[in-house]
């Protein structure tokens, strides 16, 4: 008899965090304390080359790894350099998982709070169809890379 692996929620997270107070990183491990089943897509290669040994979703996977998070539940989306890119590059990745995992039921976006406008606007145009499609319920989170 074959166990069969499921996931419930996809947490997607654009960087461009502060790397020493990584709040999305943050905000993210604090959600995944009541969650059991997910797949995290870390979305972002670099708009500028601070790390070129690296890009900036490994260096945050690294730090959710860190903080206990399995690296088979992470995945890495390393093309987009922009906000337009993380979204359609995210999009392919999340398609290829609603079509393997067939009970995933909510997708959540993590972005930085002066951010999120745009983000949300963009995700809900191009994630449309699969929301539809796979009858999904999407949220977004904003958090502050610095303190006001």
């Amino acid at each position: 008899m074959r166990t069969f692996y499921m996931i419930k929620n996809i947490f997607l997270i654009l960087c461009g965090e502060d790397e020493i107070k990584r709040p999305r990183s943050r905000h993210l491990l604090f959600m995944l304390k009541r969650q059991s089943q997910y797949k995290i897509i870390i979305s972002w290669f670099s708009s500028f080359i601070v790390h070129p040994d690296s890009s900036e979703s490994s260096r945050i996977a690294h730090y959710l790894i860190k903080h206990g998070i399995l690296r088979s539940n992470i995945l890495l989306e390393e093309q987009s350099m922009d906000t337009l890119g993380n979204i359609i590059f995210s999009h392919h990745i999340t398609e290829l998982l609603l079509k393997q995992y067939h009970h995933i039921s909510t997708i959540t976006l993590i972005t930085e709070t002066f951010h999120l406008y745009r983000s949300q606007r963009l995700f809900s145009c191009i994630f449309n169809h699969l929301l539809k499609r796979y009858n999904l319920q999407s949220y977004f989170m904003g958090s502050e890379n610095q303190e006001l």
